[in-house]
């Protein structure tokens, strides 16, 4: 492809071919050869400062005027892709891109710390937007720029010693899962290669057979074909079929007195996990069933089969490390709770998929489980068995099976036959009215059709005849720890010329329902005590006053919001910040914070006037400490796993009077205390492994002892609550911590703004510094302790340390700049990455498109969004800014939006 090295004509050709592919389109799919990756490599060594510019210039491309930042910025995100499917170990970019790659001068540009520089980012994000690639900026929880790489090539070679693993479904990369589910960005070439790669491991093709199916992939280098085909082809001894994650599906067993379901652990799958991990332990809603221990051979040990009673409807099962650390959990649906009949094969060891429509095999036995108050009426009588708790009876039908099932006298189910639904059917609809605490269901049929039977939910409620052509169900509660935002509507219609049908209908409810489990097994449900109105009429109900929960309590959460699951686009928001759409089913609640920002329910992110759903006042992040006892002059650490304390271990306590102490474990989560600290009780305790904070205990009055922390430790004081991880934005804190922070400006800017913190750490304290404003002494002061060091005071350092504000809040480094008096135009074109300020109002036109692209808005919506959010009171509009600032782009547009006010309005 690359006949020359100049970067317009590289980037032609680049353009040129990915004219072919559909969009959006990932860099490997350009399908480089070695020739090609070659000289790939010797543009970035021929680099120098005066020819690689990551400004907003616009150069032309074939037809195209783009920002030289983006032409740029493609050849690097070629560069980098190629580099890191080769070089990389999985999880990792950077490090292999600064090797011997460039000259020190371009390496000095690129990056900074280990990490990539502004200035790249931006020219790798821009390359992005504007060649179609796919990408996942703007999406919270995610390394933006390294995820946005690896959606190039999808996974590493070093990674491939793992694809059993993500063959299986478990461990998948972060690009695996969006290639092969992600809606927007998902690639049909890449799930062709899984589908073939599935298949392999399945033993439905040969290993002869798959070079040539694999035979032109952009996602498999040529020379990886014979280890991907090893590796995909890997079993353990018996050669069982891999499963789809560490665990197989359960199967229905009734070997013995009692039914049971079997659960296999893939012990093969564990081998690439990690060799330092000496056993496994394996536990079925929070009991432990077995421990796989790794042999000589390093093979695991297991037993085959778990086997576990019908207790609940749902199970998960976990995976732990030997001290109790959670590696991973699935949930397995054994049954729909809400329906009255389900019907198992007892050979199969499966569910029929529709007991009313589906025909029984007549060879076969089945297992029939009935709501309690069903009867079973066969012509060879089974005795039943009580299930889940009493809520269900399960019986032994032989074959073939000649059982019908009645509801007070009546009958409510037979085995299906494949007869085609009357006509007439067509006509009956069904809707539900809201009735207080309760919802009525509606059903409208024909004059001569009589509705004899109505359940919903396995409540049966009494009927009256409204009008010859609807009936009305009594109202049905809806409270209660099961009911779930829909109704499960068992009807049986009779008309007058003799015909009796049974109809299941399902009708979805404008109710909010989020649910925590624990390990234990129990359920939590939460929130809100009393129904309170919420986003689109959406209610919470029946549910404990909204509480506050830490991340490690949400490790198998279940939210349900309004409306079918089909038509999903509510999402769940920590404060400001998008966590993503709502479990519906049992799984982890991934990208949390744990800020003291409130859980809430959201019908989208932006452009909503509809209030919140308020789900968790705040979410906290204890990590895995659960609690703090005292006893006379010991302090003791509980944690939530078992462990054994080691000599790395060791216990920080911040008492009343600001006082740290550091005290060694030894052994054990006992701690003596000082005779002299003895009558107080700590303001917090945290449990460190050498420097790294495993977990945290805190008094509920933390808050009132952060100014006696900083007369003691003044210079430690912010980076320890920063490593903390104290809730600072939770609502009966933040007026204190306000204070506090605003006391210390200049020393809070510093802690939060440091370039090795993630953008979740700058993210927790945005809405603190969100109003601050600045004397023009203070502003000279925090724009020279926020440049790098030996940076020489200027115009360079102040726009150095303002690119460290940008991060916390665009319009706190306006203010700090205006504030100082530094020269603004120099200011406007760095952080517009171009050469004059004309180019960068040119720019502020730009950057709407980019931004709306992450928001999923229109370009016009956030230009008008970024003009309002230069204001110092946004009104109404205040919940979409703050949410729009956690995108680099946005505010990247409120900043230069502000300057340029400032600039053409002279001080």
């Amino acid at each position: 492809m690359f006949k020359h090295l100049h970067t317009i004509l590289m980037c032609e050709e680049i353009v040129r071919v990915s004219r072919e592919l559909q969009k959006p389109w990932s860099l490997c799919e350009l399908g480089l050869n070695a020739g090609e990756f070659s000289a790939l490599q010797e543009w970035a060594r021929t680099q120098k400062s005066s020819t690689l510019k990551l400004d907003n210039v616009r150069v032309t491309v074939g037809d195209r005027s783009l920002p030289r930042a983006a032409v740029e910025g493609l050849l690097l995100a070629l560069l980098a892709s190629e580099i890191g499917r080769r070089e990389a170990s999985e999880g990792q970019i950077w490090s292999s891109l600064q090797r011997d790659v460039f000259s020190p001068d371009i390496a000095v540009l690129l990056f900074s710390g280990g990490q990539p520089t502004p200035a790249l980012r931006h020219a790798i994000e821009l390359a992005c937007v504007e060649f179609d690639l796919r990408h996942v900026f703007g999406r919270s929880g995610l390394q933006n720029w390294m995820d946005s790489i690896y959606l190039q090539f999808g996974f590493t070679q070093r990674g491939l010693r793992r694809l059993p693993l993500w063959l299986g479904g478990s461990g998948q990369p972060q690009a695996v899962r969006i290639l092969l589910t992600d809606p927007a960005q998902r690639s049909d070439s890449f799930q062709a290669l899984w589908n073939t790669l599935k298949r392999l491991r399945a033993s439905k093709i040969s290993p002869n057979a798959a070079p040539g199916e694999l035979s032109g992939c952009p996602w498999v280098l040529p020379e990886w074909t014979q280890e991907v085909i090893a590796q995909a082809s890997r079993r353990d001894a018996a050669a069982r079929q891999a499963s789809p994650g560490w665990f197989s599906p359960p199967r229905f067993r009734w070997d013995g007195e009692k039914p049971e379901f079997e659960l296999t652990c893939d012990g093969f799958s564990l081998l690439d996990l990690d060799p330092k991990i000496d056993a496994f332990d394996v536990k079925i809603d929070g009991t432990w069933k077995t421990r796989m221990v790794r042999q000589s051979d390093g093979r695991y040990s297991a037993v085959n089969v778990i086997r576990f009673a019908l207790d609940r409807p749902e199970v998960t099962a976990t995976l732990h490390r030997r001290d109790g650390t959670l590696i991973d959990s699935e949930t397995f649906t054994l049954w729909d709770e809400e329906e009255d009949v389900t019907i198992f094969r007892i050979v199969e060891g499966t569910r029929v998929p529709d007991p009313y429509q589906t025909p029984l095999a007549p060879t076969r036995e089945h297992a029939l489980l009935l709501a309690q108050d069903l009867e079973l009426c066969s012509v060879r009588p089974t005795p039943s068995i009580r299930v889940g708790g009493g809520g269900w009876r399960i019986y032994r039908v032989p074959a073939p099976c000649e059982a019908i099932v009645r509801f007070r006298g009546e009958l409510f189910w037979e085995p299906a036959a494949p007869i085609e639904p009357p006509d007439w059917l067509q006509s009956v609809q069904t809707t539900w009215l809201r009735d207080g605490e309760a919802v009525r269901v509606e059903v409208w049929h024909p004059h001569d059709v009589t509705l004899t039977h109505l359940r919903v939910n396995r409540q049966t409620p009494a009927l009256t005849q409204r009008r010859a052509d609807a009936t009305l169900s009594e109202p049905i509660s809806v409270r209660g720890a099961d009911f779930a935002p829909q109704l499960q509507c068992h009807l049986r219609l009779h008309r007058t010329d003799g015909d009796t049908v049974t109809v299941h209908r399902t009708m979805h409810l404008d109710l909010v329902r989020m649910r925590v489990r624990r390990p234990t097994g129990s359920t939590l449900n939460a929130p809100a005590g009393e129904p309170t109105s919420s986003a689109a009429g959406a209610r919470v109900l029946d549910m404990p006053p909204p509480i506050s929960l830490g991340i490690e309590d949400l490790t198998d959460v279940q939210i349900l919001p309004p409306g079918p699951p089909d038509v999903d686009t509510w999402c769940v928001m920590e404060g400001d910040v998008l966590i993503g759409a709502p479990n519906r089913r049992w799984r982890p609640m991934l990208g949390l914070l744990g800020s003291g920002a409130p859980l809430v329910l959201r019908p989208r992110p932006y452009n909503t006037t509809e209030p919140d759903t308020m789900l968790l006042t705040d979410v906290t992040d204890h990590g895995l400490v659960t609690r703090v006892t005292f006893h006379k002059n010991t302090l003791t650490v509980h944690t939530r796993h078992p462990m054994e304390a080691g000599t790395g271990h060791h216990i920080r306590v911040w008492w009343p009077d600001g006082d740290i102490d550091d005290i060694r474990c030894n052994d054990s989560w006992t701690v003596s205390v000082p005779a002299s600290r003895q009558p107080w009780r700590p303001v917090a305790v945290a449990l460190a492994w050498h420097d790294e904070r495993i977990g945290a205990w805190w008094s509920d009055k933390w808050s009132t002892a952060l100014s006696a922390l900083w007369r003691k430790n003044e210079n430690a004081s912010l980076p320890f609550v920063r490593w903390l991880r104290l809730p600072l934005l939770a609502a009966r804190h933040q007026s204190r911590v306000r204070r506090w922070a605003t006391a210390h400006q200049i020393d809070f800017l510093d802690a939060w703004s440091h370039p090795d913190l993630t953008e979740n750490e700058v993210t927790v304290v945005r809405p603190l510094v969100r109003r601050w404003t600045f004397s023009q002494r203070t502003a000279a002061a925090i724009l020279t302790r926020l440049a790098p060091p030996g940076t020489p005071p200027g115009t360079q350092a102040a726009v150095l340390a303002a690119w460290r504000l940008l991060r916390l809040d665009p319009l706190l480094a306006g203010r700090v700049l205006v504030a100082s008096r530094a020269p603004l135009p120099p200011a406007i074109e760095a952080f517009s990455f171009c050469s004059c300020v004309e180019d960068a109002r040119r720019e502020i036109e730009r950057l709407p498109a980019q931004a709306a692209r992450m928001m999923n808005v229109e370009p016009a919506y956030a230009s008008a969004l970024a003009h309002r959010a230069c204001n110092i009171r946004p009104g109404d509009d205040a919940r979409n800014v703050n949410t729009a600032l956690n995108l680099d782009p946005f505010r990247r547009l409120v900043l230069l939006r502000y300057l340029l006010s400032h600039y053409e309005r002279p001080l």
